[in-house]
């Protein structure tokens, strides 16, 4: 996964005049309602390369780096759901279309427990 992620950088400094911006403890969360517990967690170890110019956007996350409140909640996660020991990372590919009052509509693939 870090191959990709260094070619994807690689690409994206092609273009020597955009403006880059690079962020590595960026934050992805998430809340899901269920009937007999919410699930939610947080990861702020997410890698972030947004090109101004191109409003191309690509983030990386390692799936071992979401937090829950209950670890139970965080073991369950990893080893049943998204079974972070093979596959270990989550990567987006893809770009901004529309900001407006302060949030942004991105457009792109998600790669995710070996599915795009």
């Amino acid at each position: 996964m870090n191959k990709i992620i260094f070619f994807i950088l690689l690409l994206y400094s092609s273009n020597l005049y955009s403006q880059r911006f690079i962020d590595k403890k960026a934050e992805i969360s998430f809340f899901s309602e269920a009937l007999i517990e919410d699930i939610s967690a947080k990861n702020n170890k997410v890698s972030v390369v947004y090109d101004v110019e191109t409003k191309q956007l690509v983030f990386q996350l390692n799936i071992s780096d979401f937090v829950f409140q209950k670890p139970l909640m965080q073991e369950h996660f990893n080893e049943n759901y998204l079974e972070s020991d093979i596959y270990p990372s989550a990567i987006f590919i893809g770009r901004l279309v529309n900001i407006r009052n302060s949030k942004a509509t991105v457009q792109g693939d998600l790669t995710i427990h070996g599915k795009t």
